[in-house]
């Protein structure tokens, strides 16, 4: 897991740019000034009072067709292939263990009480267009972003069983109810900075159209642990891609 200062990409888009004008030169022009120099030469070589000079004008020449052909080699240039990332914000579920049945339970909320009794775990789900490359999961937060935590509040990252169910109320999952945890991917412990934004990577991943993932407070602890914030399409988890 990894920190560090970013700004926030909400699309994606492909820097572009004609060629450069030096790359618009004849490419026989370094041939041509060759004929030239040699042509002439061979006019100053048959006179007898110039071929003195022959040696100098030589040599000016080939500095003259070394220039030009320098200029007129493509250089390249790196803002051409910038490239931004696309980024994806999730459907956020909660369930809870004192609640088994209770569906569309709002907010990013992952807590324990002590003795790992009355979970709470939360679900991000996000949707990835079809033929998307390098997804990474990740949280972001602005400077200062509020978060609330308390206790152990490392938290598990796990894939699931299966995607989020919804109806036009929301997420219709519950405790009893709900995507099982199947491998852990990665942890994560959610805190801002007061004074600069902040990314928190969490793992890559292979893109599929449905990425679902069961967050909980360490399996390992009995401890109690609280930690939740308000997700937004610009706080909170997101994916990125196509970076």
């Amino acid at each position: 897991m990894g920190t560090a200062g970013d700004s926030e990409e909400t699309g994606s888009h492909c820097s572009s740019a004609g060629e450069p004008d030096h790359q618009k030169y004849s490419p026989n022009l370094f041939s041509s000034l060759q004929s030239l120099a040699l042509s002439t030469s061979l006019s100053l070589s048959s006179n007898p009072q110039t071929k003195g000079n022959m040696k100098n004008f030589l040599a000016a020449t080939l500095v003259l067709t070394s220039g030009v052909f320098v200029s007129a080699t493509p250089v390249g240039n790196p803002t051409l292939n910038a490239r931004a990332c696309s980024t994806a914000y999730p459907a956020i579920a909660r369930v809870d263990s004192a609640q088994p049945v209770a569906s569309y339970l709002p907010g990013f909320v992952v807590s324990q009480d002590a003795g790992a009794k009355n979970k709470q775990d939360a679900f991000a789900e996000f949707t990835i267009p079809a033929g998307s490359y390098g997804c990474s999961l990740e949280a972001y937060f602005p400077a200062g972003y509020p978060i609330s935590s308390s206790g152990k509040a490392q938290v598990y990252v796990y894939t699931t069983d299966k995607p989020l169910s919804f109806s036009p109320r929301g997420s219709d999952v519950s405790w009893a109810y709900s995507p099982q945890a199947v491998s852990q991917v990665g942890t994560v412990t959610f805190t801002s900075d007061p004074a600069a934004p902040k990314r928190i990577f969490i793992n890559s991943f292979a893109c599929q159209p449905k990425m679902t993932y069961r967050f909980s407070i360490s399996r390992d602890s009995t401890a109690a642990g609280a930690v939740s914030f308000q997700q937004t399409n610009g706080a909170g988890l997101r994916m990125t891609y196509n970076c």
